[in-house]
């Protein structure tokens, strides 16, 4: 995951709502009118920090009953270890672009700008970029190229990592570029559109970018934990935001900034990159509360924009981020959520925050969340919300479920060591577990070691499967990795253990490595539903494991190795390998939680961590699959049209 990816302030997690979400309509919140509502949230965040080992997140909601609620857990700084406020400060990355929209449509308001101006009216200096109109580059179709993806980035922060940047020397990194398209005949997300909007405002009006925020919007809607560093001083203490490194982007920083490094990949990315290289596209920092005061005074009532500058806003059309299609308006995002249709913006900033703010025009539900860990999962929380907020059914409380203390004590240097929580869905159909299809059951997880995950690449799922009716019934919980062709910067390392060296993709240019084209990584664990169905309902404790039968972990390799051919229809084939399985010779352990007093089945909610001792041992291994099966081979093979066939 090479630098310029964290500079891509990801808005990308946004797009996780639509994986598998169906419309529905829900006109009443049922859950929030609990007497328990506030504990049920609280517990939510605890387990949410339990279950995917990030540093904080903060949240704060409110409901058309008149009913509101703010919290947080976690820590806003892992080396001093001080718990997180609803009310500490983070940045909110690309959720930025919707107050530079607001403030744009408002000069367009005062007849200062129109929408349909040509750039070079405000901006001749750019006379590359004459026929681009302001509305192109709120609207992401004005075809310049992204800035956090310029070659030339990486090399501009050597050595001064934490340089500051003006507007000026952001727009040059891609100034002398071709754009990505003639302006107004696609739609992609660029950061550097911001940038330039950003100063066209300063150009207007005549004043700092920073001034007209305070005066537009932050003093009139008595923001008091809002800032723009970039260009004022922030007067409240601020949260430390981290991410995770590797390759060369880690080998930089451990060089450049040392005393930012907290373990082998996770780092405190305030103490290394300065603000102003998000600037206007994502330097805005705020608390949770300030954000949704802001998210409801946008689209409730005209305290900022008029009817119908707000219709401006909100006229969408069909956008890319990357390779996914996203619904965009002016600084807008629309998308769907498992509950219906909302629209706001996400963001997350390469200093180590992530953020969303969410709007349903229906129920006129308001929730932000802020996180300090950029790759974090908030996503999948504001789902667990959403449902927990419309259910028809009373909520219990759920007491929230750290991992004991003891629980992984008796791990072996190889190990897998897991946390996951989720709702049991069917096995797919056609036994292919690698896909999007399952990301809408998962609330929040983790595999050890946790901090070098690239979760945008990274497809989870725990689902029960129903075996033959003699057949005993299992959960099984997958994750796959897939691999990207940068060496280091590939997925699969943090999630597998450091057995041999091979297993590590970045080290597959070692002699005597695989040397075929990346493929994925993935890890099956398999739990006997009967038996954790009776160890939650008479123990509610550590669960040890001595028959790999009851649970067992297995960690596959898919390598594609690939000839010469037609695109469209390569040659090669498919090698799938299990390159280590729980060892049979130590004893693993398995936490539930408590969730199971009745029967295990679809829809049940269930919480797992747990510590399984593996072996890589190719004897081992090899024995443990011929137990099952007498013609089971430690590798397959089979065609790009999935037909099984010998191994070259």
């Amino acid at each position: 995951m090479g630098l310029r990816y964290h500079l891509k302030f990801f808005s990308m997690g946004c797009l996780l709502f639509s994986a598998a979400c169906q419309e529905s309509s829900h006109s009443n919140l049922h859950a929030s009118n609990s007497p328990d509502f506030a504990e049920i949230m609280q517990n939510s965040l605890d387990d949410y920090i339990h279950f995917t080992g990030e540093p904080g997140i903060a949240m704060s909601i409110n409901l058309p009953q008149g009913i509101s609620w703010q919290g947080a857990s976690g820590v806003s700084n892992i080396k001093t270890q001080a718990p997180l406020s609803p009310n500490d400060l983070m940045e909110i990355g690309s959720n930025t672009k919707t107050f530079v929209s607001v403030v744009t449509l408002q000069l367009a308001e005062e007849g200062l700008i129109n929408l349909e101006d040509p750039l070079a009216k405000h901006l001749p200096q750019y006379s590359k970029w004459s026929d681009i109109t302001i509305r192109q580059l709120l609207q992401m179709s004005a075809g310049i190229p992204d800035y956090s993806q310029a070659e030339d980035l990486v090399a501009q922060l050597f050595p001064n990592i934490s340089r500051s940047w003006s507007p000026e020397e952001i727009i040059n990194l891609i100034y002398e570029s071709p754009l990505d398209y003639s302006p107004g005949e696609d739609c992609s997300y660029s950061q550097t559109n911001y940038i330039v909007l950003g100063l066209l405002i300063e150009t207007v009006t005549g004043q700092p970018l920073a001034q007209e925020f305070r005066t537009r919007i932050f003093d009139p809607l008595e923001l008091q934990e809002t800032f723009y560093g970039v260009q004022e001083e922030i007067s409240v203490p601020q949260t430390v935001g981290y991410s995770t490194l590797s390759g060369i982007q880690n080998t930089l920083v451990r060089l450049l900034k040392p005393k930012a490094v907290i373990s082998d990949q996770l780092v405190a990315m305030t103490q290394v990159l300065d603000s102003s290289i998000a600037g206007a596209s994502g330097a805005i920092s705020s608390s949770a509360g300030d954000l949704r005061t802001f998210t409801e005074a946008l689209f409730i009532g005209n305290r900022l924009l008029s009817d119908n500058s707000k219709a401006e806003m909100m006229a969408f059309q069909e956008c890319k981020l990357g390779y996914l299609p996203l619904d965009y308006g002016l600084g807008l995002m629309r998308w769907q959520t498992s509950q219906g249709t909302a629209i706001g913006h996400g963001g997350a900033t390469p200093l180590g925050f992530r953020s969303t703010m969410l709007f349903e025009a229906e129920t006129k539900l308001a929730v932000t969340y802020e996180g300090n860990y950029d790759q974090g999962q908030i996503y999948n929380l504001l789902n667990q919300h959403l449902k927990l907020v419309k259910s028809d059914k009373k909520p219990q409380v759920q007491k929230a479920c750290p991992i004991p203390d003891q629980l992984h004590s008796a791990s072996s240097p190889y190990s897998i060591r897991f946390s996951i929580k989720g709702t049991l869905n069917d096995a797919p159909n056609n036994g292919n577990f690698w896909g999007e299809d399952y990301l809408s059951n998962i609330e929040s997880f983790r595999f050890k070691p946790f901090h070098g995950q690239k979760r945008e690449t990274f497809y989870n799922t725990i689902s029960l499967t129903l075996s033959d009716d003699n057949a005993p019934s299992k959960i099984q919980v997958v994750a796959s990795a897939f691999e990207d062709k940068d060496g280091p910067d590939s997925n699969s390392s943090s999630l597998l253990p450091p057995f041999k060296p091979c297993l590590q993709s970045g080290l597959r240019s070692l002699p005597g490595c695989n040397d075929s084209e990346p493929g994925a990584s993935g890890l099956i664990i398999n739990i006997d539903e009967k038996w954790l169905e009776e160890a939650a309902s008479n123990s509610r404790g550590i669960i040890e494991i001595n028959d790999i039968s009851k649970a067992a972990a297995i960690v596959l390799r898919e390598s594609w190795i690939v000839a010469e051919g037609d695109d469209d229809k390569p040659n090669g084939y498919i090698r799938s390998c299990v390159e280590a399985i729980s060892d049979p010779y130590q004893t693993s352990r398995l936490y539930t939680c408590g969730d199971a007093p009745d029967k295990i089945a679809l829809g049940k909610t269930v919480r797992l961590h747990g510590s399984l001792n593996l072996t890589d041992d190719p004897e081992i291994v090899s024995a443990i699959l011929k137990s099952e099966d007498p013609n089971k081979e430690t590798c397959t093979c089979r065609s790009f049209e999935d037909e099984p066939i010998a191994c070259p």
